[in-house]
């Protein structure tokens, strides 16, 4: 009867003076500390074409050490990496000694030796120094193949340690890191305060102006400020102080001093101007300010968020997750900016000028090739220069009578081509029962009974840019008691209201006493 003996782990628990688990129970770390050097082995738990180990948070920016049988051999390898792609993998000019590597049903196991701090030779802009006396972060990857040439992506792990794991290379002891519950809160306040709450403020003093947007800026942005203040105390609190060594550091509080000059400033808002009255010179300036610093608060505690995120993926945070939280943050800052690029756009052509409005009847005539007529929209200046409201109204091309073009009035034309059959010479559709209806016995360039001057739009001989509102002739448009309802102009064989005082930049179905609906003339 002899012994039989059984090699639970190949021996190296006798050959190391430490061994510890790492992260998730499938990596296995040993190692013997001396004066100047260390001694490590590493052997994975299931099969793989590679196992690595790296010293550091996280992938990136750490030393890698990657053991695999390449041609029947087993090699082992140090890396300096600096991104998550295999361009990042950089070879390491470090020594390292007694290397091995070997692979048993798959499963491999590598050792290797080397100096605490390597001779500056093997240094380039970055060396390697293990200070025993400082707790050493570790990590783990395996993958389906490796290789000593160029690296690709199927070079790339499959399987990784989820979080850190912290040795003590001096006692042999061991934590695996977790994230702290409390950084969690503090995630959370902070991406409510400047993901969603600061936003919607923002966004409720740009676009919901009635009564009540004012409280809701105040109430939005109040609410802000407290989970930013309660987030950043828990933070501090957790780290025993605020240390301003990372860039998240640095940006949380820029982040912080932008949001809490908000409140400051909008406390020392000087009054507003009564209607009618010109606003005071502070007044500009301290809405500048309001403005300008609301927006770029937001710009800083955006790049906080995704400096935050980016922490957590360097800190121990898994991988998987930490992208996933990446770019679901990236995509809702997305979703914010096209929500407000269509909301401005939507307001430019709803609040189009005159002119703008001009250019974009032209472009319709020009690119459509039925809808053409012989026409003018001709672009006067109101009286009321000071509300620069502007009307648009038709007359023909190149009148016969002299009278049109020594008005005083400045005007500005554009024609299209060919008329259209559905209208007459005058531009206008309808029968010619009335000569505002487009009635060819009349003059041409007539659009009322008046003979006084072809390109006179009413009675009145005062001024032929003027329009009558008052005469009772076929000429008036739909019984408008004003010139601020407007004038009809042709499009695609429609009358369509443009301009009018009623509304300042175009005029709206609200402005004509009910008299058109959806922009064409009832009846």
């Amino acid at each position: 009867m002899g012994w039989r003996i059984h090699v639970v782990d190949g021996g190296l628990s006798d050959m190391y003076n430490h061994s510890f688990q790492l992260a998730d129970g499938l990596v296995t770390m040993f190692w013997t500390l001396t004066a100047a050097s260390i001694s490590v082995a590493v052997r994975g738990e299931h099969p793989s074409g590679y196992i690595a180990i790296a010293f550091g948070s996280g992938m990136v920016n750490s030393w890698a050490y990657v053991g695999w049988v390449e041609g029947g051999e087993g090699r082992v390898a140090s890396y300096w990496i600096d991104s998550k792609d295999a361009r990042g993998v950089h070879a390491a000019r470090e020594a390292l000694d007694i290397t091995k590597c070997m692979q048993v049903d798959g499963v491999l196991t590598f050792e290797f030796s080397r100096p605490l701090k390597p001779p500056d030779s093997d240094c380039d802009d970055k060396c390697s120094v293990i200070d025993p006396s400082e707790p050493l972060k570790v990590i783990w990857a395996y993958g389906p193949s490796w290789t000593s040439g160029h690296l690709s992506y199927m070079n790339m792990h499959t399987v990784w340690s989820t979080t850190v794991t912290i040795l003590d290379l001096e006692t042999g002891e061991g934590t695996v890191e977790h994230l702290q519950p409390v950084f969690v809160v503090h995630g959370f306040m902070m991406t409510m305060a400047w993901a969603v709450l600061m936003p919607f403020g923002v966004l409720a003093a740009r676009y919901l102006k009635h009564n009540d947007w004012l409280s809701i800026h105040q109430y939005t942005q109040y609410s802000a400020l407290a989970l930013m203040l309660l987030g950043l105390l828990f933070a501090v609190g957790e780290l025993g102080g605020i240390d301003l060594s990372s860039n998240h550091a640095k940006i949380g509080m820029a982040t912080f001093a932008l949001g809490c000059f908000q409140p400051i400033n909008a406390f020392f808002r000087p009054p507003k101007p009564s209607p009618g009255e010109r606003p005071q010179m502070k007044r500009v300036i301290w809405q500048w300010v309001h403005i300008l610093s609301g927006r770029g608060s937001l710009l800083v505690g955006g790049a906080a968020l995704v400096t935050g995120i980016i922490e957590l993926g360097e800190t121990g945070g898994d991988d998987y997750t930490v992208d996933n939280f990446l770019w679901a943050m990236l995509g809702w800052f997305a979703i914010i900016a096209a929500f407000v690029w269509f909301v401005e756009r939507t307001r430019r052509q709803d609040h189009a000028t005159p002119q703008e409005l001009a250019n974009m009847i032209r472009h319709d005539w020009n690119g459509s090739s039925s809808a053409s007529s012989d026409m003018h929209v001709t672009q006067l200046d109101s009286e009321d220069s000071e509300d620069d409201t502007r009307t648009l109204i038709p007359s023909t091309v190149r009148s016969s009578s002299s009278s049109s073009s020594s008005s005083s009035t400045p005007a500005h034309t554009f024609s299209s081509s060919q008329p259209n059959s559905s209208q007459n010479v005058n531009g206008w559709p309808g029968s010619s029962a009335s000569p505002a209806r487009g009635n060819p016995s009349n003059s041409p360039a007539r659009l009322g009974p008046t003979a006084a001057s072809p390109a006179r739009l009413g009675p009145t001989a005062a001024s032929p840019a003027r329009l009558d509102p008052t005469a009772a002739s076929p000429a008036r448009m739909a019984n408008s008691a004003s010139p601020a309802h407007g004038l009809p102009v042709i499009r695609e064989g429609r009358e369509a209201w443009v301009g009018g005082q009623g509304n300042r930049r175009g005029g709206s179905a609200e402005d004509h006493d009910g008299e058109i609906e959806m922009g064409t003339i009832k009846g």
